[in-house]
């Protein structure tokens, strides 16, 4: 008997495999879940074999870009909830003091890189308008 592997690569490896057979059940039938009598549909013919192999080829870049994308929603959704969760912990005055807080130290590293007065402002501002918005977000 074959023990699981639960890596972190293994984990990847399934993943792309399965990106990839629903992939190819776009097209063709039996790629994602096989029937356990029929099994894998496989190509018999020369122009079904050329066009299988063209739609994997084609899916695999697709696969390959498509994967992290699908990694960073799934962490942006993930993160998201514990933003959510984390202001909704603080409360309107915290969001707003967290705001203020950062966008003041923005603005103090702005006067120490010794900015320009108009561009000191421009923080200083964007700081002012930016905890406002935080604030009536919340």
């Amino acid at each position: 008997m074959q023990g699981q592997r639960t890596g972190l690569i293994d984990a990847i490896r399934i993943d792309v495999a399965r990106l990839h057979a629903t992939w190819m059940e776009l097209v063709f039938p039996r790629q994602l879940d096989p029937s356990s009598v029929l099994g894998r549909w496989e190509p018999e013919t020369g122009g079904q074999k050329a066009a299988y192999y063209a739609w994997a080829a084609l899916g695999i870049p697709l696969v390959v870009i498509g994967y992290p994308l699908l990694l960073l929603g799934f962490a942006t959704r993930y993160y998201a909830g514990k933003l959510d969760s984390a202001t909704t912990r603080l409360g309107s005055v915290g969001v707003v003091l967290v705001a203020a807080v950062a966008w003041g130290l923005l603005t103090v590293g702005a006067w120490v890189r010794q900015f320009s007065t108009d561009g000191l402002v421009a923080v200083a501002a964007a700081g002012g308008v930016a905890t406002v918005s935080a604030g009536l977000a919340v």
